[in-house]
């Protein structure tokens, strides 16, 4: 078997066409439909108002959560960085990293203006926080696998469905505290808006699932013509996945342990919940082992 980096040059350098075409269809689709679908700004499209007005329900955990939250996603720079360098030569994918960059980084600026209309942190607060952030840097060599752009599709693939577990359990956690069902009540649903900071978790896992949904498929594409250096490439990103710039963020204490308090997040939800799923959308019918 060839070495698990050659698939990483095979595929980035195109050099098999009909990867090549299959991918340009997959993004052509994502840029047609998914993108104008999800259309939204941060400043103008979130009840800010009911975020001051229902902030005395969320508890320390909560806004402890969306911090740590909006310090992962504020590294959107470096991970876009890294990308475009390792995709030279290839446009289509490039343009596909800066519209993902695009849409992650108003998720940072979204949990800010959260923490900000909910009075949990003031403007100062977060200049600050994003000054501390802005000293450290975030690299692919923290992660398994990510050695080539094919390992970080890889890993995005799984990291996405993770990202969005995440927020989809936090906005449970949030209208819960607001006294509200997991589903849209039938006046959020005739407005058109949830109340809240559960809008704009909503707005955010949307983003990430259909994030998700595009490295899936492009994923597909790469299984299906290198099998098995595919596999044994999620198998060496699955071992020891972590959630990425977790050890940068300054609130990485509060953060890590209100996921434990709360649950919010751990190893039987990432097997069952992200991990299972994704293999199983694979047609893969379990995760491969690293010597695969």
């Amino acid at each position: 078997m060839r070495e698990v980096h050659d698939l990483g040059r095979v595929a980035e350098l195109n050099q098999d066409e009909s990867v090549a075409q299959e991918t340009r269809r997959v993004l052509a689709e994502f840029f047609t439909s998914s993108v104008p679908r999800r259309s939204w700004e941060p400043l103008r499209d979130l009840p800010t108002a009911e975020m001051h007005e229902l902030a005395p329900r969320l508890s320390e955990d909560t806004i402890h959560l969306l911090e740590g939250f909006m310090g992962i996603e504020a590294y959107v720079g470096d991970y876009v960085s890294e990308g475009l360098e390792a995709l030279r030569g290839a446009p289509d994918r490039r343009r596909l990293m800066l519209q993902w960059g695009a849409e992650e980084g108003r998720h940072e600026a979204a949990l800010q203006q959260v923490l900000l209309h909910c009075g949990a942190r003031t403007q100062q607060q977060l200049d600050d926080y994003a000054a501390q952030l802005a000293d450290r840097r975030w690299t692919a060599a923290q992660h398994n696998g990510m050695d080539s752009a094919f390992g970080a599709l890889v890993y995005a693939t799984f990291q996405e469905r993770a990202t969005y577990t995440n927020y989809v359990e936090l906005r449970r956690r949030v209208r819960s505290e607001y006294g509200l069902p997991d589903h849209a009540t039938p006046v959020e649903a005739e407005r058109g808006c949830e109340r809240g900071v559960s809008e704009a978790l909503q707005r955010i896992a949307l983003d990430e699932v259909a994030h998700h949904a595009v490295f899936l498929k492009l994923l597909r594409i790469h299984l299906a013509h290198f099998p098995e250096l595919t596999l044994a490439k999620i198998a060496e990103v699955l071992e020891g996945f972590a959630m990425p710039a977790l050890r940068l963020i300054p609130s990485r204490r509060h953060f890590v342990a209100s996921v434990l308090r709360t649950q919010l997040y751990g190893e039987a939800k990432h097997e069952v919940r992200v991990v299972t799923p994704t293999l199983k959308q694979l047609g893969i019918a379990e995760a491969p082992t690293p010597d695969a």
